[in-house]
């Protein structure tokens, strides 16, 4: 009887030490990269405006199509406080301008003119759907993101074309 019984512990023996090296090859070694932290969100548009061509102005419904650069197609309702509403003719060059507080300006825009100083002047290089994030170069070929924190300067963001020449202002983050 003592034969089983040994025979027993050298096979049980015979296992574990077996086993032991498959446990062990199982155990990953630590991860010797840090994680990094994670970007820090894009900067917030404060104000975008664009150039473009009146299409067509309807004194009455106070509504202007405007054609910017890139042949995109923005629909502008402009308030009551607007004055210029029965100077605008299709064919005239204008900016239109959309602000984080969802305001809406639009001025004439004299031939070969240029934005006002403060502003980051380029061109959109992508608008992702729905206009929440705007990838624009500015004229040193720097592309920059933007987050669009406004509903209505979204909607005008996403009917921007790749190539439209626009000015931006950035916001702060609180």
């Amino acid at each position: 009887m003592t034969f089983p019984r040994t025979r027993r512990a050298f096979i049980r023996g015979a296992m574990l030490s077996l086993s032991a090296p498959v446990v062990v090859a199982c155990v990953a070694p630590p991860d010797p990269t840090p994680q990094a932290e994670p970007p820090p969100p894009p900067p917030l548009l404060g104000s975008i405006a664009a150039h473009g061509m009146v299409e067509d102005a309807s004194v009455e419904t106070r509504q202007v199509v405007i054609r910017t650069a890139g042949g995109a197609l923005v629909d502008v309702s402009l308030g009551r406080d607007f004055r210029g509403m029965e100077r605008l003719r299709p064919g005239q060059r204008v900016v239109v301008e959309y602000d984080a507080r969802g305001a809406v300006r639009l001025g004439l825009s004299r031939p070969a003119a240029g934005f006002e100083a403060g502003r980051i002047q380029g061109t959109i290089e992508e608008v992702l759907p729905g206009g929440r994030v705007v990838a624009i170069s500015d004229r040193q070929g720097i592309v920059v993101t933007f987050e669009v924190p406004d509903r209505s300067m979204m909607a005008f963001v996403a009917r921007l074309r790749r190539g439209d020449d626009v000015a931006v202002t950035v916001l702060e983050r609180r």
